[in-house]
């Protein structure tokens, strides 16, 4: 009888462990091959889901993580990895998703074992990046017939839609599931024509074309006036921040009293930012300007150039939404800046070295042979790269493997002229022990021919010796185990 007794007991306690508190979510996550340091999750602030903001959990030894969210709708979260998406999952309150990310399958990253796993594979499919709206609307780049623009753009809508539509019947995935992905869907899909519209807009404007612009201003307008910025619907979507910026962006093109060499007056002042403010609110307001603006300042604090104007525009935000659920995402970023602007009037540290631009400075292989019989790691840069930024991150485990193997480091800046100063500012900010130069137009054009044609940045080669580069396509500093592997074949 006491042995049947404790059975009931455990297997209550066991039903009470898996249960999720109301108005709650849990993700359980498991890391299959290589474990991040951290995996990056988004938080639908105020039911709002926006990339940058977001929150980090570090996985333990074997892979595992657990998050645990309040939620009262159902909302979009993607995870990620140094802004690199592994996938994304809609999320609904009350429920628990088991998630797979395995690091070594390029075909398969992402995993969901949920209920409605069907129906988050397939919104996976649909969404890739946040580019992918832009994307979408070049495609359509040659084309000059509206009507057939918006039939195409609407026939993969409906294709999209119906294959939710039937897993709904089915009673795979709820209503509320279908309903935000529905929304979702129709957004993306509206914004792209909105893009076509400003796209054509500002091409066809600056080269002169023939081609009506009232057609593509009235698609324009059509576009927002059936599915306007004020829609709490649009705000659940991933695309809410580049739909709202669509239409802002789109007021500017057609206002015939600002033109391109007033944007670049501002940015040279400094002010462009607050421009971009001031004319949101112009035509947004209440929880859409309250988001717009926070998303905005995080969107350009994130690009990392440091803007002075961000401090005075964050100080403008706290005095308007003093209360704001979206200021403990932006007060980091914040402080940051702050810093950048206190470095810039400090002594470089030891061991920034700069090299003579009067010598060399039109030749890589001329710069090299001033560092002859010594190994280098360069760095192909600019300061307006964020990604090239985000590895200075990773310079600490850098350095210790450099120094191990007596490598030197090599940074080259492809800023121009006018960003010499921001290119010594940001030496100055991270701190970047090695030897610097900034490439002219000769250097800038050697390296396209070394590497063979046009290319991205952040870029890095290794140099043995001799002055030979032995490897064209050397890992970055993220990835500190594959370059140490790559340094040991030298």
């Amino acid at each position: 009888m006491k042995e049947n007794y404790l059975i009931i007991i455990i297997l209550v306690l066991m039903m009470t462990s898996c249960q999720v508190p109301k108005n709650e979510i849990i993700i359980a996550g498991k890391i299959i091959g290589k474990v991040p340091e951290n995996v990056e999750y988004t938080i639908p602030v105020n039911d709002v889901s926006f990339i940058l903001f977001e929150k980090k959990i570090r996985p333990d030894s074997l892979g595992n993580f657990k998050i645990r969210m309040k939620i009262e709708k159902a909302g979009i979260i993607e995870l990620s990895n140094g802004h690199k998406p592994y996938g994304m999952l809609i999320v609904e309150p009350n429920m628990q998703y088991n998630i797979y990310i395995d690091t070594e399958n390029k075909e398969q990253v992402f995993r969901i074992d949920s209920e409605n796993n069907i129906g988050q594979e397939l919104y996976n499919d649909l969404y890739i990046s946040e580019a992918d709206m832009e994307i979408e609307a070049m495609k359509f780049f040659k084309d000059t017939i509206i009507s057939k623009i918006k039939q195409d753009l609407g026939k993969k809508e409906k294709i999209e839609i119906d294959q939710f539509q039937e897993l709904l019947n089915d009673k795979i995935i709820s209503e509320e599931f279908f309903s935000l992905v529905q929304s979702d869907r129709s957004y993306f899909y509206k914004g792209v024509l909105s893009m076509i519209a400003s796209i054509k807009y500002m091409v066809n404007t600056r080269r002169n074309n023939n081609l009506n612009l009232d057609d593509y201003r009235n698609m324009w307008f059509e576009v927002y006036e059936t599915h306007p910025v004020t829609n709490p619907d649009l705000m659940r979507s991933p695309w809410f921040f580049y739909y709202v910026q669509n239409y802002l962006r789109y007021f500017e093109f057609t206002d015939t009293s600002f033109s391109r060499d007033a944007q670049q007056e501002l940015y040279k002042q400094g002010l462009l930012q607050t421009h971009k403010i001031e004319n949101a609110k112009k035509l947004l307001s209440g929880t859409v300007l309250e988001y717009y603006f926070a998303a905005s300042l995080s969107y350009a604090s994130f690009s990392k150039n440091y803007e002075k104007e961000l401090i005075s525009l964050f100080n403008q935000y706290q005095e308007d939404y003093p209360s704001s659920n979206y200021l403990p995402f932006l007060e980091p970023e914040i402080k940051s800046i702050v810093k950048f602007h206190e470095l810039k009037e400090v002594s470089f540290g030891d061991g920034i070295n700069f090299i003579d631009a009067s010598q060399n400075n039109d030749s890589f292989h001329g710069i090299i042979e001033g560092l002859k019989g010594k190994k280098v790691y360069v760095d192909i840069w600019a300061t307006w790269c964020a990604p090239c930024k985000v590895e200075f991150g990773h310079k600490e485990n850098l350095n210790r493997l450099l120094k191990k193997n007596s490598i030197e480091t090599l940074y080259i800046s492809i800023d121009k002229e006018e960003r010499a100063k921001q290119w010594e500012d940001m030496i100055k900010y991270y701190d970047l022990k090695g030897y610097h130069i900034r490439a002219n137009e000769e250097l800038k054009k050697e390296l396209t021919e070394i590497i063979g044609g046009r290319y991205g940045i952040p870029r890095y080669f290794l140099v043995d010796e001799s002055g030979n580069i032995v490897n064209k396509m050397a890992e970055p500093p993220s990835r500190i185990e594959e370059l140490q592997k790559q340094i040991i074949e030298m």
